[in-house]
């Protein structure tokens, strides 16, 4: 793992220090699109993934699906002159058709990719792209034969008051959960910035840990 950790640090020191933000990235250029996304960012994500699935790592799908799809899509916007809300659209409807196409879920993907743009407004022009590319690339995921993994649960339990509260009740547990997983994972990245000067190590001592 701590072998892995620094080959796939030494791939994004040398080749790939613009594209390290990843999804910020993507979510950064919805927001503001300024330079277009570069294209070695889809190559980069899939072997870095591979490499740490392979290495014992932990790394999800969504993420890889979303900057490789995201990376392929903002390529069309020079050839074909798009505007900076046209960039917007392609890049929320690639979002969309990347979480929708890994997982099997395109009307989840669809809300998914919508959801990026969320922050104070809805961006309706999106909405018919959003789903389109959605089910299109879910579509063609299975016409590939492609098998999802899927989750069984044994037991639903009935639409009552008590549930709805319980739901609420996790709901705001598991967003505090994830809100601090990332305030802690942002604070040792700093301290690790702060202490190791060269990148590739930072994933070698963090591999190391790990192990």
């Amino acid at each position: 793992l701590p072998i892995g950790g620094f080959f796939i640090g030494s791939l994004y020191y040398y080749l790939g220090k613009d594209i390290e933000a990843g999804n910020n990235l993507l979510i950064d250029t919805i927001h503001d699109p300024r330079k277009i996304i570069p294209f070695r960012m889809a190559p980069l994500v899939y072997f870095g993934t591979i490499a740490t699935h392979f290495f014992g790592g932990s790394a999800g799908r969504e993420g890889t699906a979303l900057q490789m799809a995201g990376a392929i899509a903002d390529q069309f916007s020079k050839p074909f002159h798009l505007t900076e809300s046209e960039r917007k659209i392609i890049i929320i409807a690639a979002i969309s058709a990347g979480f929708g196409s890994v997982f099997g879920t395109p009307l989840a993907g669809a809300i998914f990719g919508l959801e990026v743009f969320l922050i104070g407004q809805l961006k309706y022009d999106a909405i018919f792209p959003a789903f389109a590319s959605s089910v299109i690339a879910d579509f063609v995921t299975k016409l590939w034969q492609t098998q999802h993994t899927h989750y069984h649960i044994n037991f639903i339990p009935d639409i009552s008051f008590l549930n709805i509260i319980y739901a609420i009740i996790a709901g705001i547990t598991f967003g505090l959960c994830a809100a601090t997983f990332s305030k802690i994972i942002h604070k040792v990245s700093a301290v690790f910035k702060s202490k190791i000067a060269y990148a590739p190590l930072r994933p070698l001592v963090g591999g190391i840990i790990v192990a």
